[in-house]
């Protein structure tokens, strides 16, 4: 086997498993409702779940079945990037010198800070916790530029955490781990 064929056989393994563990996800208790399909030319295609019967891997392809009997074309899978399960609608990394937030320590014990960093008027700002089962831990605004929220997660179980923060213009989002 070429050194070719290995690379593409392992990443077709990475991809189904992937694929696996998130549908073992959804089953038991991540509640998803799109899947999003990220193509490395950066290409992004959306499929709700519930039109979609199964997921095939066929040689070194991916074929979505839909519930009304069509099949997507194929991913080639050498071509995408990732698969991703999700119930939130859009959570992107910031893209312009509009802020920067900053969470410590993670993974929490206790306290867990928040430093949101902006040089930007104080505008409508939102903090989002949620459970990876998407139980809302805490949805507050957040107070003022350059100052650190501190928030009590001595009552959360251990696991992780997704942490929503809207400034107004995007959504930054950032993982959590509660030990």
């Amino acid at each position: 086997m070429n050194h070719s064929s290995k690379k593409t056989n392992m990443n077709f393994k990475k991809i189904k498993l992937w694929a696996l563990f998130l549908c073992i996800s959804a089953i038991t208790g991540i509640q998803a409702q799109s899947l999003f399909v990220f193509e490395k030319n950066g290409t992004r295609t959306d499929f709700t779940l519930t039109s979609l019967r199964s997921i095939t891997f066929s040689g070194s392809n991916l074929f979505l079945n839909k519930k009304d009997g069509s099949t997507t074309s194929p991913y080639s899978i050498e071509g995408l990037r990732f698969l991703s399960f999700s119930r939130f609608t859009e959570v992107a990394a910031p893209t312009n010198d509009e802020g920067e937030i900053n969470i410590y320590p993670n993974p929490v014990h206790g306290m867990l800070n928040i430093q949101y960093l902006s040089s930007m008027p104080n505008e409508n700002k939102n903090i989002e916790i949620l459970s990876i089962d998407g139980k809302i831990m805490y949805n507050k605004p957040f107070e003022l530029n350059n100052t650190v929220q501190s928030i009590n997660t001595n009552t959360w179980s251990r696991g992780i955490y997704l942490l929503r923060f809207n400034n107004g213009s995007e959504v930054i989002s950032k993982k959590i781990i509660k030990n």
